[in-house]
């Protein structure tokens, strides 16, 4: 199939065929039913008529032949097709039933478009086409020359369009019905008319046990359309136009108060009484047209103003809307007012109808999430810590409370006990989250000691009396927390450390004295007589 449509594209590019126009002859069942319209048939059975040109065309020029079919109502038992043919007599009628009333016409070119299979004539189960020569429906023997193509069902009542075009340049004739089609290139002149280029074109039908109705139309005939009616409409109030529902392509004025130009059935949105005109191209070519006027009812219109977006917990909003008195629909209140719960899209209406004119106008409200930062927990401190740095997700946002903009506390500055703080951050739709945690400031431990002694030297070992118990000592105090003045003479210091429950710290420095003990010593002297004097 897209070899044959490249083909007559080919055909169309380097010539320009003559558009035959011609009178009529009908023969048999067909008769004139005007506007260059022939019925070849009833819906009758045993019927064969023909309709030709009344003169001839000369095969060696080129030619397009375009015409209008119908093939009846009847489906599953209506017969037998249509036959475009060429022919060197118009008064020619063939045979009827499976012969679609060219059977036994010769010499003859036809392209018989069959929608009654006759399995002797080598028929597919669907509607066809081909491509045959001297009257013979027998797509089997040696006179069939293109075809069968099998296409979508023809006999549904509704007009389709058929096309003929021959080149002498190329030899080539095409047949097409409504995009499906056959070819065959050959000298028809001299193989199948004897040399003779002067012939008659037409076309033939029939009905036999069964039947349908069969017409062919030259040219583009324009359908009886069903006209609008003039509509009405409240102002800003928009209405559906309505033409016939039969044609193919729709092309409206005027703009912009139409809500498309090129569909069927448009929404007009006028504000004062306007008259809107269509144009229809309906099969094969035909174009019709049609007006509408709608005329604007004057009345008191809804008002609802736009409102939002909004964000998740805010408080309840009152909405704009006039006048007063109308109903409404989606979450809102009786009196209008609309709650931003939840995350979403919320369609609002208000209507009123003041007795003329009934109205209504929705809005769309949004609601955004709200962000939701979380503060890092950074656990206790105690009051000797130096800065602290906080940290939170999302970043970016502001901090408060204890913390300073940066997001830093000082617990030597802050002191002990419960502090809070705060983190809030927004987003790109206005809406803001906020967090809150509280810190303790643990109280570093108070240590006491019992005032210490001058040692001397020579002194026992003495116990430091502490408070609270069970740290750790250093420096010139033994690990038990004792000081052995044997240590020496001097000026000596001993540290005491101690941890807390919660982890704080304290450390004191623990100074003491040792002096060096009297050495006392007794002078010798010569040896005494008893009753020396006391020396």
């Amino acid at each position: 199939m897209k070899h044959l449509i490249h083909l007559l594209g080919i055909l169309l590019l380097f010539q320009i065929p003559n558009i035959i126009n011609a009178q009529y002859t009908a023969n048999g069942s067909a008769s004139d039913i005007g506007n260059d319209c022939f019925q070849l048939t009833t819906a009758s059975n045993s019927q064969a008529g023909s309709v030709f040109s009344a003169t001839t065309i000369d095969l060696n020029q080129p030619f397009t032949i375009e015409a209008v079919l119908n093939f009846g109502t009847k489906d599953g038992n209506g017969a037998d097709g249509i036959v475009f043919i060429l022919h060197t007599d118009n008064s020619a009628v063939g045979i009827g039933g499976g012969g679609i009333g060219y059977e036994g016409i010769a010499p003859s070119l036809a392209a018989e478009m069959d929608d009654w299979r006759n399995s002797g004539s080598g028929d597919p189960t669907q509607d066809h086409i081909a491509m045959t020569r001297d009257g013979d429906p027998n797509h089997g023997g040696p006179n069939n020359l293109a075809g069968p193509a099998t296409m979508a069902n023809i006999e549904d009542g509704k007009d389709h369009c058929f096309t003929f075009d021959w080149d002498p340049t190329t030899q080539t004739a095409v047949a097409i019905l409504d995009g499906a089609g056959v070819s065959y290139t050959g000298d028809i002149i001299n193989t199948i008319f004897g040399g003779d280029p002067n012939v008659y074109w037409g076309f033939t039908a029939s009905t036999g046990g069964s039947n349908n109705n069969h017409t062919v139309c030259f040219g583009a005939s324009v359908p009886d359309i069903d006209p609008m009616d003039d509509l009405s409409t409240c102002k800003n109030q928009g209405v559906v136009l309505m033409p016939d529902p039969d044609a193919l392509y729709y092309t409206w004025a005027p703009d912009p108060t139409l809500s498309d130009t090129n569909i069927e059935n448009p929404t007009a949105t006028p504000c004062v009484t306007t008259t809107y005109y269509v144009t229809m191209e309906f099969a094969c070519g035909a174009v019709a047209f049609d007006e509408v006027e709608v005329v604007i009812i004057s009345g008191t219109l809804a008002e609802l103003e736009p409102a939002g977006p909004f964000c998740e917990g805010d408080p309840p909003q009152q909405l704009s809307f006039f006048p007063p008195g109308g109903t409404w629909d989606g979450q809102v209140s009786s009196s209008g007012i609309f709650t931003p719960s939840f995350e979403g899209f919320y369609d609002i209406t208000y209507s009123y109808d003041d007795g003329s004119c009934e109205s209504d106008t929705t809005i769309t409200i949004e609601v955004n999430i709200i962000p939701e930062p979380q503060i890092d927990d950074p656990g206790d401190f105690c009051d000797s810590e130096e800065l602290q740095q906080l940290e939170a997700e999302p970043p970016g946002g502001a901090w408060g409370e204890a913390a300073n903009e940066f997001g830093q506390i000082e617990p030597q500055v802050l002191g002990p006990g419960l502090h809070y703080v705060t983190y809030e951050i927004g987003d790109n739709n206005g809406c803001f989250g906020f967090d809150e945690i509280s810190i303790f400031i643990e109280p570093s431990p108070e240590i006491i000691v019992e005032p210490i002694p001058v040692f001397c030297e020579t002194d026992a070992i003495y116990f430091v009396d502490v408070e609270p118990q069970g740290g750790d000592w250093s420096g010139a105090i033994d690990q038990d927390g004792s000081i052995d003045p044997f240590i020496g003479p001097g000026q000596w210091t001993g540290i005491y450390s101690y941890t807390s429950p919660a982890g704080c710290m304290a450390e004191l420095e623990i100074p003491f004295s040792v002096i060096e003990s009297p050495n006392p010593a007794i002078t010798p002297i010569s040896d005494l007589c008893q009753n020396a004097q006391t020396v």
